[in-house]
């Protein structure tokens, strides 16, 4: 079925079903993607008592388990301000509207030694880092107007969603190209990395308080100039999704924390003929 969708004075098209799915799994066996150290996702089925368990498999009426999880080291998720700010918002407060006009923008990590580019925490010359330079450009070819709602952004070159990222380092945004981004009207960013700071990087998360609008080391959400921006990381973008216009559909649970596990669809559009 195909939707007609006005975007940036226009009018695009896309078939509801033949939506991409750029989510990485959060699984609770033979999960490969973890960050930060943080605990593997388990579900472990409720005891009943009397060595009877919630699983079919067991003799079970229904399966029935606690899932414990860390939604910032198990797969795809989004987080609102309160991830850094002393009110801990919680992100079911996000209004985020059903279709989102985005662009996807693929940009190579480079050292960081090898730039003029810098970062206001913890860093070294051999760091990974996305650039400004290489970003302001695909965003200024590839931009379509209307489709800076969101931004997403792709670092790496293969298909594999499944990354063990904990003590590798991975690549990180430097300060200029963070602020780049948070100088567009964009409100919704997605990375293919677990984070758009560095591992080690001292403590202060310089790029998350710049993507919404805090002054370096203020953690109070009343300063912040953005403070309804969403930050999901962990997406995956294969390969054969071309970079430029794309409409997404962000899912968010409505849950009592600063981030949750999201997935998201994608459709890419088209000019009516």
């Amino acid at each position: 079925m195909d939707v007609i969708l006005p975007i940036g004075g226009a009018s695009w098209v896309f078939d509801v079903n033949t939506a991409e799915d750029w989510t990485v799994q959060t699984l609770t066996r033979g999960a490969r993607t973890q960050a930060f150290g943080l605990r593997e996702t388990t579900a472990v089925p409720v005891d009943i008592g009397g060595g009877r368990r919630l699983r079919v498999a067991d003799g079970g009426a229904v399966n029935c388990a606690d899932l414990t999880l860390n939604p910032h080291g198990a797969g795809t998720h989004t987080e609102c301000i309160g991830h850094i700010s002393l009110e801990a918002r919680e992100i079911r407060s996000l209004r985020i509207p059903a279709l989102l006009p985005a662009t996807v923008l693929s940009v190579v990590p480079v050292r960081l030694g090898t730039t003029t580019n810098t970062y206001r925490g913890s860093s070294s010359p051999d760091d990974r880092v996305v650039a400004v330079e290489p970003l302001a450009r695909a965003f200024s070819e590839l931009a379509r107007p209307g489709f800076d709602a969101a931004i997403v952004l792709r670092t790496r070159e293969d298909d594999d969603a499944a990354m063990v990222w904990s003590g590798r380092n991975p690549p990180y945004l430097t300060q200029e190209a963070i602020a780049f981004l948070a100088s567009l009207p964009t409100q919704h960013l997605l990375v293919d990395l677990p984070s758009i700071d560095r591992e080690q990087d001292g403590g202060g998360v310089p790029n998350h308080l710049r993507w919404w609008g805090l002054p370096d080391g203020d953690r109070h959400e009343r300063n912040a100039n953005h403070p309804n921006r969403s930050l999901t990381e962990m997406v995956c973008v294969p390969q054969h999704c071309d970079d430029g216009a794309w409409v997404l559909n962000l899912q968010v649970p409505a849950i009592g924390s600063d981030a949750a596990p999201s997935r998201v669809l994608a459709w890419r559009p088209r000019r009516p003929s």
